[in-house]
């Protein structure tokens, strides 16, 4: 092999190692973990599988058309010892005379084809380069991805089928993955201190910021902050744009890698001399140091991988095909190619197909591996449940709440929590009771948190809540803490169909917020981002639902385009105009920017919508006539006030323009009608708002109140200043008017970029039902600590408005993010034999393998684990911590199955509990039992269970963790397995 072959080949296997991120081998975190674990694997594929089956498809390439040219050779032999006679060809086919005749010469010339037919050394890196230049369009840090192209015939293929406008965005087949939680949170311990590397808001005016891309900048100034008495190290970054002196410092190739060099020396020298700086240079493994790997782990993490293909061999086979027929064929030199030529073609052609399809297989397997553990519906990894002292007593009785007041009296953190958020210090029975009244007592809507309790507690509070009420059916709400596209993934088991009103106030595609986007692709990242969820949103709208999302002209033109592919056009209703913060100065070349849109979408034409009104600023009279001559019928009642001239006679019937007033026949002006019938003009005098002006003519005063258009500008948008301390607040008034006009009592509102809480603060004060979904870590802080305040009372916003006086009761979930779901991966250790037997598979690539060896992970589903269900647990990240949690499988299958929940009981037998929801699924009685199932009895098990537990019921099906003698009884694990798509 010459150095030109050999140089094409290393240059393919050098993208190849960076198509499957070779260079990240140190890092043990997402899927770099598992690639790293498979490394051995990869490398084979890349040094010989692969190589070999070039190699192959090079011979195949060399064998172009000879099978074709041989039998037309030996053809043309017969033929020539048929005319000529035996010995015009020798033993060794060479022509001994009559060289001249043309069917001899066509026989040599094929013969010298024949000699020839193999491939040149040029033509072979002419393959290798196509296969590089193919995957070199498409990879971009970590993601597959349509990159721009500047050439005049570099262009890309967009799938179309005729519409008549269609609405294309470079991601438009990926899932966006990215989240500011995971962004913002990196940390790790080294010589006993904790090191946070922290995100700080860049500062930087916008007109000294040069480009689009941004970059993880260590700050000017404060960078490091050392708290020696609680052991701990703060770093401060920058996520942002460079300004020019930056630019001009680092140049415009490799930046981020010049940036984290400046930082790692920046940090080392102001760290120089003391123990912290001591312990970020100890080198580990005799390499890098604690510091530079790190800083390297934290922006790589944070710069790649920020989606997932949900097809990547069928984008990349697509764009394939396009890329041979506009690259590796010239359609205009095939009518001038001779027949060998044509061949080699098709062989070229076939030999980039093939080799580029057997990497796009490969790396197809790993991005689909990574989608499945993506969809899969993920763990409740806690629940909670906020109630008030009154909901309490209305639900479980007077008898269970004096029950437990000893044990809350006793229970610093609750009483903590009440003193801090309300201001209300408890220190007897009597600082919870508001009255005493001939009824009895009157309790302070005080909201208790089972999280300040045990897990009996909790087990104790659902037990009696439940046991004269639907437990489902008395539950105000939901707040989840989640990346919201997983959390709806979740409810979509329970509550498709079933949303009444979504309103949602996204991050706006600005690229100066908590959006997280890829370089260059701000749009894109942000349309793939919102499609999704959108798609999600309309699953669980109710067929009579309706969706508002707000947005700002950054996005505005997206957003109705997006919404028209999800919801269809026709079912648009308006684009609303509401007002916004306004800027003191935006630029002195354009107008301030005072309004945002919020668009309004139907499931269908039948959507519920009920009329909105708003006092009107200043009542007028206005003359009661319009344009036109109409004709209206005159009762029996009013004919004796009309003079003959003043009436017509048809079909038995009398007719008038006139209209009685205080006794008189008034007639409009000419060519003008009355604008109100008899009988709204009776109404309207009444009400004193009808009179005749001094000339005669009707006037009316209009209503006080007059009907919403879709000009909202007469309330707040946001709330400025924020009470909680939140840049974005929605007004209360903005969602009132939203979901009254949108939803009816009892039915649910859903929020799923929830911010401070505005949605359902408001939907609980309406009586409405809602949900709530926020990410971020002023989870707690913010809406959950906001929705106590309300189910006390608070008296902010609408509240006295709507005379809202507290009470509820509501759960709260946190939810496993797909982030935790790569850092359960757990792979087996196969024996020698299964791993021989396996790789005696042609086909046996990353798939099989990691399919075969992660099926056990917890996050995926531990069977072995069953056997303890309320000890099941996986290792989940919470602000910035990894901890071990106690995942709620009772509440997950709940949601999985979609259950409507009636019941929650609790059973002991001996030392063992059983764990029981009674409910209905699909109007069907269901009964599903939980239990340990270690040293477990079957039989003395299936007496309990239906003596004891199923005593006095008759449910339709029964479903039971483990195995089962019950009779009729399902097992749950293959259930929840399919459910949770693991």
């Amino acid at each position: 092999m010459t150095g030109d072959m050999e140089r094409s080949r290393d240059k393919v296997k050098r993208l190849l190692r960076e198509l499957f991120q070779f260079d990240a081998q140190d890092l043990d975190f997402g899927i770099y973990r598992i690639l790293n674990f498979r490394r051995n694997e990869i490398e084979k594929f890349i040094e010989k599988d692969l190589i070999e089956a070039v190699e192959a498809e090079f011979k195949e390439y060399a064998k172009a058309g000879l099978v074709e040219l041989q039998t037309d050779i030996e053809r043309l032999k017969a033929e020539i010892i048929r005319d000529f006679g035996e010995g015009t060809i020798d033993d060794w086919g060479r022509i001994v005379r009559h060289e001249d005749a043309p069917k001899i010469k066509i026989y040599l010339q094929k013969v010298e084809e024949l000699k020839s037919a193999e491939v040149s050394e040029a033509q072979m890196n002419e393959v290798f380069n196509h296969v590089y230049e193919f995957f070199s369009r498409y990879y971009d840090k970590g993601d597959f991805i349509s990159k721009r192209r500047y050439g005049g015939k570099e262009k890309y293929y967009v799938p179309y089928n005729g519409e008549e406008v269609i609405l294309h965005w470079a991601n438009k087949d990926q899932y966006y993955v990215k989240t500011a939680e995971y962004f913002r949170n990196y940390h790790f311990r080294a010589g006993g201190y904790r090191v946070n590397f922290l995100l700080r808001k860049a500062e930087v005016e916008v007109n000294n910021i040069v480009g689009e891309n941004k970059y993880f900048v260590l700050c000017d100034s404060d960078f490091v902050k050392v708290d020696e008495e609680k052991r701990v190290v703060d770093i401060y970054f920058e996520w942002r744009a460079l300004t020019d002196e930056e630019e001009r410092k680092f140049g415009k190739r490799n930046v981020q890698d010049a940036l984290v060099v400046d930082a790692i020396d920046r940090i080392i020298s102001e760290t120089s001399g003391s123990n912290v700086g001591n312990v970020l240079r100890v080198k580990e493994n005799g390499e890098k140091t604690v510091l530079e790997k790190h800083v390297e782990n934290y922006v790589r993490r944070n710069t790649t991988d920020y989606f997932i293909h949900k097809n990547l061999k069928s984008f990349l086979e697509r764009e394939l095909e396009f890329y041979i027929k506009n690259e590796v064929v010239d359609l205009d030199e095939l009518e001038s190619l001779n027949e060998r030529s044509l061949r080699i073609v098709r062989a070229k052609v076939k030999a980039v197909r093939e080799i580029s399809k057997k990497i796009i297989e490969f790396l197809a397997q790993i991005e689909g591996f990574q989608k499945m553990l993506f969809e899969k519906k993920k763990f409740i990894v806690g629940t909670e449940y906020v109630i008030t002292l009154d909901k309490i007593e209305e639900y479980a009785g007077e008898e269970f709440l004096e029950n437990i007041l000893e044990e809350t009296l006793k229970n610093a953190k609750q009483l903590e929590e009440w003193k801090e958020l309300l201001g209300i210090e408890v220190n007897s029975k009597k600082d919870l009771v508001e009255r005493q009244t001939f009824e009895g007592k009157e309790w302070k809507k005080l909201p208790l948190d089972t999280r300040h309790f045990g897990i009996g507690f909790k087990i104790r509070l659902l037990e009696a809540l439940s046991e004269r009420n639907d437990l489902d059916g008395i539950l105000d709400g939901i707040l989840i803490k989640s990346e919201n596209w997983q959390a709806l993934n979740l409810l979509l088991g329970k509550f498709k169909g079933k949303v009444q009103c979504i309103y949602i106030d996204p991050p706006f595609n600005t690229g100066t917020n908590e959006f997280l986007y890829k370089n260059n692709y701000l749009d894109s990242s942000w349309a793939s981002m919102m499609y999704d969820r959108l798609q999600s949103g309309e699953m669980l709208l109710d067929n009579t639902g309706s969706i508002y999302v707000r947005i700002d002209y950054h996005g505005n033109h997206y957003v109705r385009m997006l919404m028209d592919s999800v919801f269809g056009k026709q079912n648009f209703k308006n684009e609303i105009m509401i007002n916004r913060t306004k800027k003191v100065f935006e630029g002195a070349n354009r107008f301030i920017t005072a309004n945002d849109s919020l668009f309004v979408y139907s499931k269908s034409e039948g959507a519920l919508f009920n009329i909105a009104k708003k006092e009107r600023g200043e009542q007028k009279w206005i003359q009661a006539h319009s344009p036109g001559i109409r004709w209206s019928e005159v009762s029996e009642k009013y004919l004796s006030y009309y003079k003959p001239s003043q009436l017509k006679l048809e079909k038995g019937k009398y007719y008038s323009r006139g209209r009685v007033f205080r006794g008189k026949v008034c007639m409009p002006p000419d060519g003008r009608h009355w604008t109100f019938s008899q009988e709204r003009l009776e109404e309207y005098g009444k009400e004193g708002r009808i009179r005749l002006n001094e000339k005669g003519i009707l006037e009316y005063l209009t209503s006080p109140l007059e009907t919403v258009d879709s000009d909202w500008t007469d309330i707040p948008g946001y709330v400025v200043p924020s009470k909680w301390g939140f840049p974005t607040e929605n007004s209360e008034q903005l969602l009132q008017r939203v979901i009254e006009t949108s939803s009816n009592k009892g039915d649910f509102v859903l929020d799923y970029f929830l911010g401070s809480g505005t949605t359902i603060a408001v939907a609980h004060k309406l009586g409405r039902r809602w949900i709530g979904v926020e990410m971020s870590d002023y989870f707690d802080n913010i809406p959950l600590k906001r929705m106590k305040a309300v189910l006390a009372g608070e008296q902010s916003g609408i509240s006295k408005d709507v005379n809202w006086n507290g009470g509820g009761f509501f759960k709260y979930h946190y939810v496993e993010q797909y982030e935790d779901t790569l850092s359960n991966i757990v792979f087996l250790e196969k024996g020698k034999t299964v791993q021989e037997t396996l790789d005696e598979f042609g086909d046996y690539l990353l798939k099989n393998m990691l399919e075969f060896e992660t099926r056990g992970s917890p996050t995926r589903l531990n069977i072995e684990q069953f056997q303890t269900p309320f000890d099941y647990k996986i290792w989940v990240t919470t602000a910035g911590e990894k901890r071990l949690a106690t995942v709620d499988l009772v509440e997950t299958f709940n949601y999985l199955l979609g259950i409507t929940v009636e019941k929650f009981r609790t059973f002991k037998n001996q030392e063992r509990e059983y764990h029981c929801i009674f409910g209905k699924l699909n109007q069907e009685n269901i009964a599903i039992i939980w239990r340990n199932t270690k040293d477990l009895d079957l039989k003395k098990d299936k007496e309990f269970i239906e003596n004891t537990i199923l005593a006095g019921t008759k449910p339709d099906s029964i479903l039971i963790n483990g195995d089962s003698l019950v009779e009729k009884a399902e097992p749950i694990e293959p259930e929840f397995k399919r459910l949770k798509g693991a």
